[in-house]
């Protein structure tokens, strides 16, 4: 319903939230905002305003049938954008988690999470900026999280694969551990290890069992600074860790 200003100010002045209790829940059934189409607005305006917000699939939508063909053209384009991001990142992932002498996305004891937790790993992928890299033609690059297979091991640790190219060796291959000291400690055995050793194995450092280009070390330096510095992102790590080790695919060897 769209009621004019004037008219929902004389039912709602005055009223204090928190004199009551009851809670209203909002949005649709996930939580999500919910726009309903009224008669007296700008339907396109209002859906563009809610894409630049949430994103294009951050809303629900309840609309009358044969509400207006210039709103279902939008429609029709954010969903053709959905979908040729959907694609670019399934290409993405089967591509570019493949280099010389590895099967997809699996090496040394390492499994892509996107074999194990694959929605997870669209919804949530990271990408960085190379620009100014040299050597690097394209700017932004998704990264490809690769962690331990071995249920035994509770390493806390990740390999960030970044790749500019799918017939080409990774850009970077960055071993990096967000655990503490004490973790680290007795996970390597070694309760007196020294601050520089723990600095060793928190890293980030390029995986030192890869080959790696002349540039990896600046492709690291924007990794650590674009993702590794953010703590939101290195949380992100932690739970993927965590949803990845209890799939039903962890086992040894896999």
């Amino acid at each position: 319903m769209c009621w004019p200003t004037s008219a929902a100010r004389s039912v709602l002045d005055g009223i204090d939230p928190a004199g009551t209790a009851t809670a209203i829940a909002v949005g649709g059934l996930d939580g999500r905002p919910m726009y309903v189409v009224g008669p007296f607005e700008d339907p396109t305006a209002i859906m563009t305003q809610l894409e630049r917000a949430v994103g294009p699939r951050g809303f629900e939508l309840v609309a009358p049938l044969g509400f207006g063909r210039d709103v279902q053209s939008k429609l029709d384009a954010i969903r053709d954008g959905v979908l040729s991001e959907l694609i670019d990142r399934l290409e993405s992932l089967g591509k570019l988690a493949t280099w010389a002498g590895h099967d997809q996305g699996t090496r040394r004891g390492y499994t892509a999470l996107h074999l194990r937790c694959l929605p997870l790993a669209l919804d949530e992928m990271s990408y960085v900026d190379l620009r100014g890299v040299p050597g690097v033609h394209d700017c932004r690059r998704p990264v490809i999280e690769l962690y331990c297979n071995d249920p035994r091991c509770d390493c806390r640790r990740v390999l960030l694969v970044v790749k500019v190219a799918a017939d080409q060796p990774p850009a970077a291959v960055i071993n990096y551990s967000w655990a503490d000291a004490r973790h680290l400690k007795r996970w390597m055995g070694n309760p007196r290890a020294t601050p520089a050793e723990i600095a060793v194995m928190q890293g980030p450092i390029l995986e030192p069992t890869d080959v790696q280009p002349p540039y990896a070390g600046l492709v690291m330096d924007a990794v650590a600074e674009q993702l590794l510095a953010d703590p939101e992102f290195v949380a992100r790590l932690a739970r993927h860790y965590d949803a990845f080790r209890a799939s039903p695919g962890n086992h040894a060897g896999s």
